[in-house]
């Protein structure tokens, strides 16, 4: 039996930055953080690692009828919007929780807000400090 096939977290992080393109949102996930919570996400509910497939099937399909990223991209977007998107896991699992990533790591502030209950500001990554006071008494 072969080995499955990889996730493509590169075309998914096109698609998460896209996303943050369209609402304005800031860039506060790096690929490599990107990466750690969409591996974590598949491996936590291998359903996860089929709507990330499709996803990507999906942009591959676009990208080759339409010619460009941009255009696959927009397409995508644009198709899999509420109430009646074309790919109901694409808009609600991929592209709707990729946007709410973008705004819990730091989007919120495009609405004006400089902190809100339970936000502590970055994320927690195993190469990043906390950026609160832990028990050592360790800062950011």
């Amino acid at each position: 039996m072969a080995d499955p096939k990889p996730m493509d977290t590169n075309t998914l992080y096109k698609i998460f930055t896209f996303i943050r393109s369209q609402w304005g949102t800031s860039d506060g996930v790096s690929e490599d953080q990107f990466e750690l919570i969409v591996g974590y996400k598949a491996n936590s509910d291998p359903a996860y690692a089929f709507y990330y497939t499709v996803a990507v099937a999906t942009y591959e399909a676009l990208l080759k009828k339409l010619g460009n990223e941009e255009a696959a991209l927009t397409a995508l977007y644009q198709e899999n919007q509420q109430p009646d998107p074309a790919n109901q896991d694409i808009a609600q699992y991929v592209l709707g929780e990729f946007l709410t990533m973008n705004i819990a790591f730091g989007g919120f502030s495009l609405f004006g807000y400089e902190n809100f209950r339970g936000w502590m500001g970055g994320g927690s990554f195993e190469d990043t400090p906390p950026p609160y006071r832990t028990a050592t008494g360790e800062t950011e």
